[in-house]
């Protein structure tokens, strides 16, 4: 169940965690089913849309990627072998201090394109950083235990 700490009565705040959420959306249903042999710049370009053109991305300990293509790149990898991704958002939350920050907690839930199968769930936790007009998000950090991504890849 989804909890926001965004204050009904903050427009404002409302907004960006609208903005958040439908982001999220928007990648799982570009994701579940992906389409068959095309990189991710094409599958992901509805999601994009979310991130500023030079868009930092951070995922863990590894070195921040910049722009649309980079992202994408990430994704290039994962999208032969996964059949469906769904964000199970747990809490979106503004971030005490920096403006337009938000911490957002949740479990991603992946299925093999080969059997179907669902792999581990992985609990996450994402610092998004949005632009002063609240409506791109400028810097993107992800945190999850990588391991499970293996079982994507793992041999029949």
């Amino acid at each position: 169940m989804l909890t926001d700490a965004a204050p009904d009565q903050n427009p404002e705040l409302a907004g960006q965690a609208a903005l958040l959420k439908r982001a999220f959306a928007v990648f799982d249903a570009q994701c579940s089913p992906p389409a068959s042999g095309q990189p991710a710049l094409s599958v992901l370009a509805p999601w994009l849309e979310f991130l500023a053109a030079d868009v930092e991305f951070v995922a863990g300990n590894a070195q921040a990627l910049i722009g649309h293509a980079a992202v994408a790149g990430y994704f290039d990898p994962l999208m032969p072998v996964m059949s469906g991704a769904v964000h199970e958002l747990l809490t979106i939350s503004p971030v005490v201090g920096p403006k337009n920050a938000w911490t957002v907690r949740g479990i991603l839930r992946l299925r093999r394109r080969r059997d179907g199968n669902n792999i581990t769930p992985i609990p996450f936790t994402d610092t998004l950083f949005l632009n002063a007009e609240g409506r791109h998000i400028i810097c993107y950090e992800v945190r999850f235990d990588p391991a499970p991504i293996g079982e994507l890849f793992a041999p029949e």
